[in-house]
This record gives structure tokens, sequence and C-alpha cells, in this order.
């Protein structure tokens, strides 16, 4: 027993660490319900196992079955002997399967049901079966918990009434059968009265000596006799269609018998599945979650709590997804909190995760991301999600209704993060510092990454607290740092607001920065311009504004060589590529290796900009550093599919009839010996292959 004491010890203070981890973190002080109730429940299962060993001995089975107790046990030696008879029947607890979706923060989510007319009747009359049907995530198992907890509630423990849970997960697997599920329904029942009926005892005496296990028909009889005992049966069986369709149909028709016999009351949940419509044709049906109604709940409530209910719904539906964590508690905490101007984030005003939940009645959860591919539990990771599908699909529907300006508000908090007044110190010099100050900031990534997108799809452009922003050269560095992971962390990166507007085509914005800049060509870290920015990313005014302004239209980035027109081309922004031509952009042009405007829009499929740059005589011939030349890139790569599209199938043969009719020729080969008709025959372009054949005269 010493041992089991400090394997007890031990797990109990593993997990207590954990917790204090957590709740060490800024403004997250004691906010994982979910972990501590998983922390009682592992000491639940730990006690227990201890109980079991510690009065191992004080239980005796003789040989003709009886069960005998020691003197020390003659006040718990009944309960003992039930408790053993229950897991002899089957080890499973079903309650602990149960998910946290039902616990109290999330009970709101399902008020609905507990009110409609069907749940009502339901309760009142016997023999009648509910049937919560839905699409992968639409909620069954919230309705089957809430269902189940409401059932629990509402009949004491000393009211004859029986309730069951059985869960058919498909991580139950191994131990699902219509054996088991039945013995999991009589262990429930059984438990569910003041001591062992006799029939269960002689079952237990006639196999348990011998080591056999009861057949079907012996715990389909031993449960009726159990149900007897009880006025009313109600039964929750959730997820009925991870079950194989043997067990499925085998355990319906036990489960169909015995509701017949007793008038049991089932709460089934289940996919859409044709073979289970047929059988549940007759039953209540709860098929659809109303997040409307909740919401509805949420519109009553004072504005503070309904900007923060709104706030947590808008990051869960709207934020991008290009982070390596997701939606942390901690990251939503912070969004919901930002002042919109504040200089830095009140963490004393940061509000609690918990209330966060609340104020959205049960339509948001802490979901526990677990990464199949990593054995390790410690990189398990936790976000804000809501409980179900159907909500999202409801946001989907209304969206307009609730967020109208949306991208606004992701814009203004977003920049209001970023203009905190200790960014305005700048970069960080090492990467341990920025790794703490990504951790204390914790919506400070997705707001680097991100803030240029929102204020491109809203209105924010040309206003005040973008424009503070864009003035604050610490602020810009600080956030050019976390655009740029791969960024020597001691250099400055020279990005000036003048190139972050100019990047994301923000136009007023722009306007605003030459008038005030002493140069419309300043120069980052990478050697890149407004200019060079702009056109690359396909922001046709902000180009034109630039250019008007006498912008260098031949600027070359720093590590690359590639100016505008090169950008523009590679990108396939035709509609630039035509006004940097027109304004004088040196078609011929290269990179330091080689590439001009015409190999890149070749390489990169962009027959628009091909056809464009043909008429203005590119040079079809030029071979850029590993002796490949444009027509190369045209066999090669093929047009109208992704970026160098080796697998293609099919042929795009006008963009290479095209180079043909210019006099492309077609022997040209690169480093590597290869012609177009190689590299063409190599990649399965066909098509490309047979033009470059009929016209070498090949067959």
């Amino acid at each position: 027993m010493e041992g089991l004491d400090t394997s007890l010890y031990n797990t109990q203070g593993y997990i207590s660490e954990r917790l204090l981890a957590w709740g060490e973190l800024p403004g997250f002080e004691k906010q994982h319900e979910a972990l501590r109730t998983e922390q009682l429940r592992d000491d639940e299962i730990l006690v227990e196992f201890s109980k079991d060993i510690i009065h191992q001995d004080e239980i005796i089975l003789t040989s003709e079955g009886g069960i005998k107790y020691s003197e020390n046990d003659e006040n718990g030696g009944k309960h003992q002997k039930d408790r053993v008879i229950c897991d002899w029947l089957t080890p499973m607890d079903y309650e602990v399967l149960q998910p946290r979706s039902a616990s109290t923060e999330y009970r709101d989510a399902a008020e609905w049901l507990l009110e409609t007319d069907g749940f009502r009747k339901w309760l009142q009359e016997s023999s009648l079966t509910i049937y919560s049907r839905g699409k992968l995530e639409m909620g069954k198992t919230i309705f089957g918990s809430v269902a189940f907890q409401h059932l629990r509630s509402e009949f004491s423990k000393d009211a004859p009434i029986g309730v069951a849970y059985l869960y058919c997960g498909r991580r139950q697997q191994e131990q699902q059968s219509s054996i088991h599920l039945m013995l999991g329904l009589l262990k429930q029942l059984v438990q569910g009265l003041p001591s062992t009926p006799e029939c269960v005892e002689n079952l237990f005496r006639q196999h348990e000596p011998q080591g056999t296990r009861p057949s079907t028909d012996e715990i389909s009889v031993t449960l009726r006799n159990v149900a007897s005992f009880y006025s009313r049966v109600f039964i929750v069986i959730d997820a009925l269609d991870e079950l194989s369709p043997e067990i499925c149909t085998g355990f319906l028709h036990e489960i169909s018998a015995l509701q017949a016999e007793i008038g049991a009351n089932l709460f089934v949940t289940s996919r859409f599945q044709p073979e289970l419509e047929a059988k549940f044709d007759k039953s209540i049906r709860m098929e659809a979650y109303p997040p409307a109604q909740a919401m509805e709940k949420i519109l009553t409530q004072e504005p503070s709590s309904l900007k923060y209910a709104k706030r947590v719904f808008m990051w869960i539906i709207f934020a991008k997804d290009n982070l390596k964590d997701k939606l942390t508690p901690l990251r939503i905490q912070h969004a919901a909190s930002v002042d919109i101007g504040a200089s830095d984030l009140d963490r004393d005003k940061v509000v609690h995760i918990n209330t966060l939940l609340s104020l959205c009645a049960g339509l948001t959860m802490i979901d526990h991301i677990h990464d199949e591919d990593d054995e390790d539990d410690e990189f398990d990771e936790f976000a804000v999600c809501f409980v179900h599908g159907q909500v999202r699909e409801y946001f989907d529907r209304c969206w307009m209704t609730w967020f109208p300006d949306v991208h606004f508000e992701f814009a203004k908090i977003c920049i209001t993060y970023l203009s905190f007044e200790t960014f305005e110190s700048g970069y960080c010099t090492s990467s341990d510092a920025l790794d703490e100050r990504l951790k204390s900031y914790a919506l400070y990534e997705y707001a680097a990454l991100n803030w240029g997108y929102h204020a491109k799809e809203s209105s924010i452009d040309g206003e005040r607290l973008l424009l503070e922003f864009f003035g604050s050269p610490g602020k810009l560095s600080a956030c050019s740092q976390v655009l740029e992971p791969n960024t020597v962390y001691h250099r400055e990166t020279r990005t000036t607001g003048l190139h972050l507007a100019a990047c994301h085509g923000l136009t007023k914005s722009t306007l605003v920065l030459m008038e005030a800049s002493p140069s419309v060509d300043p120069i980052d870290y990478k050697g890149q311009t407004p200019l060079s920015l702009a056109a690359g990313n396909g922001h046709e005014e902000v180009v034109r504004y630039l250019l008007e302004a006498n912008a260098d239209i031949e600027a070359r980035d720093g590590r690359t060589g590639m100016t505008p027109l090169l950008k523009a081309a590679e990108g396939g922004y035709e509609s630039i590529v035509r006004i940097l031509l027109e304004r004088g952009a040196r078609v011929d042009a290269t990179t330091e290796l080689k590439m001009n405007a015409f190999t890149e829009a070749a390489r990169n499929g962009h027959e628009a900009v091909v056809e464009l740059l043909l008429e203005r005589n590119a040079h079809i011939e030029t071979k850029d550093s590993f002796g490949k030349t444009p027509l190369s890139f045209a066999a090669e790569g093929g047009f109208e599919r992704t970026p160098l599209s080796f697998a293609a199938e099919g042929g795009f043969e006008r963009v290479v009839k095209l180079l043909l009719e210019k006099g492309a020729d077609i022997e040209t080969e690169d480093n590597d010996g290869k012609t177009p008709l190689d590299l063409a025959t190599e990649n399965g372009h066909g098509k490309v292959v047979q033009l470059l054949r009929d016209r070498s005269g090949l067959f």
C-alpha cells in the first residue's frame, strides 16, 4: 500500500504542477476548470482503485459461490459486495465518458431542449423515444449529456426512477458489443437501487466462480427483473451511429424488446444514417440546434457583456488561421479585453475565460487539441471554439447581421494592440526576448501577421489610429520583426509606414505618408521600395500614385535584383505590367539569376502577361543562370496551372504556340542538355509534346 500511496501522491502532484503552470500565465489564473475536473476524475479513479486493493482480502468467495466478509467489515461489507458484483458485470463507467460539454457553463446551450413540448411529453409519458440526429459535430452529444444530467437532477436518488447513460464512441470499440452495452445498462440500474437484487446475485454466483460470462438471454431476463424495481426507466444512448451495423442491429433488437416490456423511454443521438431512419420513424425528432435562441438571450445582456460575447464569436468565426497556435483561451481573453486606442493592455481588467464562456450562453467551449503525430501530451493545446458545427452554420448564414463591420473591428483591435507603448522600444535583439514578448502579449503575433488584411478589407484606411501607428518607427520595427520570422534578430528592418501602406494597398494612408515622407523610395532591409511592394502585391491604384510622385521605376531589390516590373510579372498582374511598360520600364531587365519579366511570367503560367510582353517584343530566347529559356518554362511547367506544375495533365498549347509563332528555337537546350520537347515529354504535357513534334517534323 505504501507504493500505491506514493504513486497516488506523485500523480496528484504532477497534475497540480500542470495546473499551477497554467495559472502562472498572465491574466490566466485558475482558468481551466476542465483540467481541474480531469484531476478530480483521476483522483477518484485512483482512490477507488486503492480501496479495491485495501478491501480485496476482506471478500472471500466460497466454493459454493457464496460471499463472506471479514469481521472488521460488518458495516461496509454489503456495500463492498455490491461494488464487486457491479464491477464483475462490467468495469466500464459510462458516466465518466460523458463530455465536458455537459458541465455548468455549457448547459445553457441546450436549455431550449428541456423546454420543448416533445421533451416534456417524453418526461411525462412512457415507451417514448427521442431521436436526436444530425451531421458530424452538430451537438448531438451535448443533447444527450444535458438530457442525462437533467434526468439525474430532476429525479432524486430516493425516487424509484432508473436513469442510465450509454456512450457508443469509437474509442470504446473494443469494449462495445450488444452484450457489453446491455451489461453497462444493467450495472447502472443495479447501482441505482439500495442493494443488489437477488437475481443479479444469483447470476454472479452462477458464473463468477467458473470464470464464465452470462449469455444474452440471461442478461435480458435479469435486466427486465431489475427494471421492475423502478416505476419508470430512462435510457440515454449517445452516438449510436458509431456502432458497427451488426452490433447496432443486435443492440437495438434487445433495447426495443426491453422498451416494449417495461415501458422505458429512450433518448438516442446519431448522425444521419438511412438505415436508422426507418427504425426511429415514429420517434420524437430533435434535429436542429437553435443558436438563434441563445443569441436572443445574449442580446438581453448589458452592452459591455454583449460586446465581449460578440468579440469571442467574431474571433472564432473570422480570425485567419495562420498561427502556430490556435485561438488559445489567453489569446481570446486579450482580444475581448482590448480597449480601442489604449496605450497598453490593462491586465487587471482582462476578462476571465469562464466569464467569457458564460456570456456566450453556452455556444462556446474550451477544446482539448491533441497532436496525433506527437505522443507527448506536453504539446497538447487548448483552443476556444464553438460547441458544435451548427453554431458556425448559423453565423455563416447571418453574419452580416451580427458583424456588419467585422474587418473594421478586427483592424482596430489589431492596430491598437500593435500600438501599445511597450513596443515603441522596437525590435527584439534576441530570440529569447522575442519569445517572451509573444508570450506576454498573446495576441501580438496574430495582430502583426493580419492587421493589413483586415485593414484592406475595412474602412480604416486613412484613420488617425492607423496613421499614428505608421508614424512610430519603433512600433513598425517591432511589427516587421514578426512579419519576417527568418530575420536576424540583431538587425533593424528599416520598414517604414509607407512600405506597409503600399504593401497592403492602403491608398489613403499612402497619399498621406507620401506627403510627409522626405522620399517616396525608402529602402527596407531587403532593398525593397514601396513601389516594388505595391507592384508585387497587385495594388494598381497605389502604383499609379507612386509613379506620379516619380518613384524609381527601375529600383532593384537588394537580394534578388527584382524590379517592380519583374515583381508584377511574377505575380501575374497584367494591368500593373501594362502601366509600368507605358511608363518606360525596361522589359529586358534581369534578376541576379538572369530572369527577365517574360521568364517570370512564363514559369509562373501567367498567359495574359506573356501575351502582353510578346507584344512588346520581349526576348523569348533569354536564358537564365540555369540555361533555361521562357519556352523551356512553357513546356516544362505548363500554363494555366499552379507555378512549376510538373505533373500537370493535358496540354497548354496556346502559349507555346504563341512562342513558336514568334520564332522560338525548339532545339534550345538547358544546362542538362534537355530541349523543351524533352521537358514536355518528361512531365506528361501531351498536347505540348505533339505541338512541338509537329513543328519539328517528328512523328
